[in-house]
């Protein structure tokens, strides 16, 4: 496990949860350090959610994450994907860092503003269950329930097509429909890039060429990374980060390979 952002004589004080970036800071450090049980990692943190919900009394608490900072919040990754794995029986979402055992960080692209940082998203709603108990709002929801989203925006199915090995491996995705359909004079449109997964499970599933899809979140290069969980309703569940190489974010192509979608992520 890597050392605490913060000195071991760190005093953490209320203002420091005052706005997004401290916020940040704190579930950075706090998702480094061990627990007896993964699994109580929301309700470790309730105490400070509580005081943080304080400077933000428009904004819910989803499970580790601000409602008003949607869909920017999302763009977390795992720190350390290697040695990864999902929290067993957790009401945590797939969309939140508290599903995962280990150190998380969050994307650069929430050290700016929206104005700043276009939104990609249409539109997101959320879904979140009345707990029976004021305290279950920073803590863990009851067994059976679990906050979702309700998203619209620009998805892209694909497949890993090959992976370069290097200290910081890449990918070739190539969109999914396309191979799939196989229609002559269709060429696959492909993209590469760095792909983060949230576990090694996840990691081996996409490199077996497990169907995926992605979700551009900032009219940028980086995206989220799902897999679907349920056909009939378009549930999917997230599985990592993507950041395509910015010689192909704006290639033509792209275009073609994203389609508006409706779909629900828990």
């Amino acid at each position: 496990m890597s050392q605490p952002k913060f000195p071991s004589n760190y005093v953490l004080r209320r203002e420091h949860l005052r706005d997004s970036e401290g916020w940040r800071k704190v579930t950075e450090d706090y998702t480094r350090r061990d627990l007896t049980k993964a699994s109580d990692k929301l309700p470790a943190m309730a105490g400070l959610a509580a005081q943080a919900q304080t400077f933000r009394p428009g904004s819910r608490y989803l499970s580790g994450l601000w409602e008003n900072e949607l869909p920017h919040c999302l763009l977390w990754e795992a720190r350390y994907p290697d040695f990864g794995t999902r929290i067993e029986h957790t009401t945590a979402p797939s969309w939140s860092w508290a599903c995962l055992v280990g150190g998380i960080k969050h994307s650069q692209a929430l050290r700016h503003t929206p104005r700043e940082e276009p939104n990609a998203v249409e539109d997101i709603a959320v879904d979140l269950p009345q707990p029976p108990m004021r305290s279950s709002l920073y803590g863990t929801l009851p067994a059976g329930q679990q906050t979702t989203l309700i998203v619209t925006a620009l998805l892209c199915d694909f497949r890993v097509l090959k992976v370069e090995r290097d200290r910081h491996p890449s990918y070739l995705l190539s969109n999914n429909e396309t191979i799939q359909q196989g229609s002559p004079g269709q060429t696959p449109i492909n993209f590469g890039g760095y792909l983060v997964p949230d576990s090694m499970e996840d990691l081996h599933s996409l490199e077996a060429g497990e169907p995926a899809v992605l979700i551009s979140v900032t009219k940028g290069e980086r995206f989220l990374v799902l897999r679907k969980v349920r056909e009939r309703d378009h549930t999917f569940q997230r599985t990592g980060i993507f950041e395509m190489y910015k010689t192909d974010v704006d290639h033509p192509t792209n275009e073609r390979a994203f389609t508006k979608k409706h779909i629900t992520i828990v």
